[in-house]
């Protein structure tokens, strides 16, 4: 009898388990590992979720911004990685932001011409 017990909670609380998400995944993105780009430029997170920004070779940075003005610094403190220039290969130094709600968290890189090539991206973007 506690076989079969075993072996239907088992079968009841597997599939519930597996289907409970992890707001504490980690998600990575490459800073300009392919010149002026992230990638991925648009991550969907969970709150208490995180990024881990890692960065290559460039004068590359993380900053957020509003969406009506875009390659601007937000002025409360927001998102700055600080500037982050390894010579070759990947940084040593890797950027972790935790995401504490579903907001849009838009950013670009800050070095000069970077943000105007095209250098941003978004976490949680809104639905259209």
């Amino acid at each position: 009898m506690a076989g079969i017990l075993q072996y239907v909670l088992w079968l009841v609380l597997v599939p519930a388990i597996s289907g409970v998400q992890d707001n504490t995944s980690t998600q990575s993105v490459d800073v300009g590992d392919n010149g002026f780009t992230y990638d991925p430029d648009t991550l969907t997170v969970s709150p208490g979720g995180k990024v881990e920004f890692h960065f290559y070779p460039g004068n590359h940075s993380v900053v957020q911004a509003a969406f009506s003005k875009p390659c601007s610094p937000m002025n409360d403190g927001s998102v700055f990685s600080g500037f982050v220039a390894p010579e070759s290969g990947e940084s040593d130094m890797v950027f972790t932001l935790i995401v504490n709600d579903t907001d849009p968290i838009w950013f670009y890189c800050a070095q000069v011409g970077h943000c105007q090539a095209g250098m941003v991206g978004v976490i949680n973007p809104p639905s259209v």
